[in-house]
């Protein structure tokens, strides 16, 4: 056996251990009563993390990648959280890195902007979207509404 038949023969070993690993924690979590979706996430994360070339076992591998690699700080968060879940997990001591992450501002349109919509929708969504504007209800509150209006 050659030095690349060897190389090649180790790396997929490891590719089936980590993807061993993975398996194994998602069953763990499932035996622990988590969210189809959650279990999903976290394995999803892990993956990705050792698609980057972190070794899940390795916290300093983990935070290598988590350092070098251009993620958005939301999922940087998310992948940190999901690898402490792993740690916590398998008993792997490890103390999560912090990520700065601050939240957008949220849109607000114009009242132009928001005349503009209302024009542009049928008689009723544009009726349901002038009352919404104009009282200031939400949209629950207003779909309730089903008495006469009086003009006394």
């Amino acid at each position: 056996m050659c030095v690349r038949e060897a190389k090649n023969l180790a790396t997929a070993t490891e590719i089936k251990t980590v993807a061993g690993d993975i398996v194994d924690f998602a069953r763990k979590q499932k035996k622990r009563g988590l969210a189809e979706s959650t279990i999903k996430n976290r394995v999803q994360a892990l993956s990705a993390l050792v698609h980057k070339g972190a070794r899940l076992q390795e916290p300093d591998s983990v935070e290598t990648v988590l350092a070098t690699e251009a993620f958005p700080a939301a999922t940087k968060i998310n992948l940190v959280r999901n690898y402490h879940a792993y740690c916590q997990m398998y008993g792997i001591p490890w103390k999560p890195i912090k990520v700065r992450y601050e939240s957008p501002e949220p849109f607000i349109p114009m009242e132009q902007e928001i005349d503009q919509l209302i024009a542009g929708c049928g008689k009723s969504t544009a009726t349901f979207l002038q009352v919404l504007k104009d009282t200031g209800a939400r949209s629950g509150e207003a779909s309730k509404i089903n008495g006469k209006i009086s003009t006394r």
